[in-house]
């Protein structure tokens, strides 16, 4: 079951961490940077520290438990950048950069130790947990002490740095921040039950050290989940608006085909291209809210190519949209039986400037989507009673 939850997480982080790797270029702003950072050494941390990941690292560099050195000091990397999260949210520029110097200071001073340490302890049974088994070595307490500590002094850092920043954030920055301080805050319970582990390690209380090890895996996954979405739930909002107008879109763009088709049928010269067939437009996904906009601008320009064949109409029908499609569709069949009446009509019938349109694009192309659906409802229901008299 362990495994399988650090299974989920890791591969959760991987697919967050995928995305941000362009965010490291010097081009990219600060703010990504680190944000790019924590989500990265969080996603390595999660890999190397898994089974699968571990043992690829030790096939790789033959190194005992090399994969709880770089998960850890990955963690650590995290830590200092979710610090530089706040940190740029808070501070002005000259305090930015003396804090920030300071921090990474005490970041590669910690990394130092644990190398240190890590190389000079008793640790070369690979196929050994390397925390239960060399636990209560001196040297192996002093790694994991160093690491439970810089963590904990970053998260502790993270939290004052959200209470100062609380009330003077609102919108995504406020809602991102807030999910950054509430798995800073799992992560403490994670530090807790780490170092309580330790302890119990010392004493032989396998109960407690058994009950550590799996609240810390539940707090850590957490932590490391919360910081992820923290940054990842606004791009997704975003993504999911794009989605969601990309889809309006290529439905209007579909309802409009029939309509628009035989506008340029009998009006050629106000489309750009031809009308393709209905298999090559289902199939085109591209361009596709610019092709949306030219059709609603041909579509105006049809009906005022068209206003030559308007009729003078009974108003009978049921709705604005469905009166509009009548006037359309008889202006097609007018223009297409060669009728002309003259001078274009002035009347409120006519297919004139004095048609309604609505006052931006989007709202048009939603209007004229309804127009269409008339329009196809009506020639549906004029063709069926075509067929019906020559049946007869």
């Amino acid at each position: 079951m362990a495994e399988r939850i650090s299974s989920f997480v890791a591969l959760a982080l991987c697919l967050a961490a995928v995305p941000r790797f362009r965010d490291l270029r010097r081009s990219a702003d600060a703010g990504r940077r680190v944000v790019a950072t924590a989500v990265i050494a969080l996603a390595v941390a999660a890999v190397v520290l898994t089974f699968p990941g571990e043992r690829i690292l030790y096939a790789a560099t033959r190194i005992p438990h090399i994969g709880d050195l770089v998960g850890r000091a990955a963690m650590m990397v995290a830590a200092l950048a979710t610090q530089c999260i706040f940190l740029l949210a808070a501070a002005r520029a000259r305090q930015r950069r003396a804090q920030l110097r300071r921090r990474v200071l005490v970041l590669l001073a910690a990394l130092a130790v644990l190398v240190a340490v890590f190389s000079a302890a008793p640790a070369q049974d690979p196929a050994a947990d390397y925390l239960l088994a060399y636990g209560t070595e001196p040297l192996v307490g002093v790694f994991i002490t160093t690491f439970t500590a810089f963590l904990g002094w970053s998260l502790v850092d993270v939290q004052l740095a959200w209470s100062r920043l609380k009330h003077r954030t609102s919108g995504p920055l406020h809602t991102s921040l807030r999910t950054f301080a509430l798995g800073a805050a799992f992560g403490l319970g994670y530090v807790a039950l780490r170092l309580l582990g330790e302890a119990a390690l010392f004493t032989g209380w396998d109960t407690v050290v058994a009950f550590t090890r799996v609240g810390c895996l539940a707090l850590g996954s957490v932590a490391a989940l919360l910081a992820v979405a923290s940054v990842t739930w606004p791009a997704m909002r975003m993504r999911i608006h794009q989605l969601r107008t990309w889809v309006r879109a290529r439905r209007q763009l579909q309802q409009l085909l029939p309509l628009w088709r035989d506008l340029a049928d009998v009006a050629p010269e106000v489309a750009l291209e031809h009308p393709r067939s209905p298999i090559r437009e289902a199939f085109d996904v591209l361009d596709v809210r610019w092709r949306l906009y030219r059709r609603v601008i041909e579509i105006h320009d049809a009906r005022l190519a068209l206003r030559a064949h308007a009729l003078q109409l009974a108003d009978a029908a049921a709705t604005p949209h469905a009166a509009e499609a009548q006037r359309l569709a008889a202006a097609v069949t007018a223009a297409r039986a060669g009728h002309h009446d003259g001078a274009p009509t002035a009347s409120e019938h006519s297919l004139g400037e004095r048609a309604p349109v609505a006052d931006d694009m989007d709202r048009e192309a939603e209007r004229l989507a309804q127009v269409a659906r008339e329009y196809v409802a009506l020639t549906r229901t004029r063709h069926r009673v075509v067929l019906q008299g020559r049946r007869s």
